[in-house]
């Protein structure tokens, strides 16, 4: 019995949950190109099977099917749920809430692909490991001299206040009011003083 060509569990998984339901519609549609180009290039389908011999030219696609069905257990696995969702993975990595989130249910998903009979322990092992590996990062990145990692360049912003001679400058910037303060609060807080 000659042993079947198997894909990987990780990558055809992956494009089984982005696809979803479409995966056969996209497997057949792939097949009939496939078919399509085979016989624009060998001319007629007794030209194809002279030049590939009697492997029809639908039987990759077969294959493949039977492979991920049958072999890898992969139909519906876009319905498998997740062993941790997000609330339990931010408790059990003590992480803030945010997308860094999003990248550990990634990893999880990832790993539930490679060990579909893993446990929630194992996977919870496994996202330490992860969260290990990824401080070392980037401490390795700092100690190299790569300090200038901008870990949430969302909330970094210039903004700038009109002052009462009608010049702008920015917060916390190296303007310096008229009476030799930075801020607005503190030039606020000065003229409020001299005039009690």
């Amino acid at each position: 019995d000659a042993k079947r060509y198997l894909p990987c569990r990780l990558r055809s998984g992956m494009i089984m949950r982005s696809l979803k339901d479409h995966w056969v519609t996209c497997l057949l549609t792939a097949a009939v190109w496939e078919a399509r180009s085979l016989e624009r290039l060998h001319g007629t389908l007794d030209n194809f099977k002279h030049v590939f011999g009697t492997v029809p030219p639908e039987q990759p696609s077969r294959e493949f099917y039977r492979a991920v069905v049958e072999d890898l257990n992969l139909d519906e696995i876009w319905r498998v749920r997740p062993l941790l969702d997000g609330k339990a993975i931010i408790k059990e990595l003590d992480l803030p809430k945010g997308p860094l989130v999003g990248v550990y249910l990634d990893d999880q998903t990832r790993w539930m692909l490679l060990n579909p009979t893993g446990t929630k322990e194992d996977c919870v092992v496994h996202l330490h490991e992860r969260k290990r590996a990824r401080e070392q990062e980037i401490c390795a990145e700092t100690a190299q001299g790569k300090d200038d990692i901008v870990v949430d360049d969302q909330n970094e912003l210039t903004v700038g206040i009109a002052n009462s001679e009608g010049h702008s400058s920015p917060i916390g910037g190296d303007a310096v009011w008229s009476n030799g303060t930075k801020h607005l609060s503190k030039k606020i807080r000065a003229e409020n003083s001299i005039n009690l």
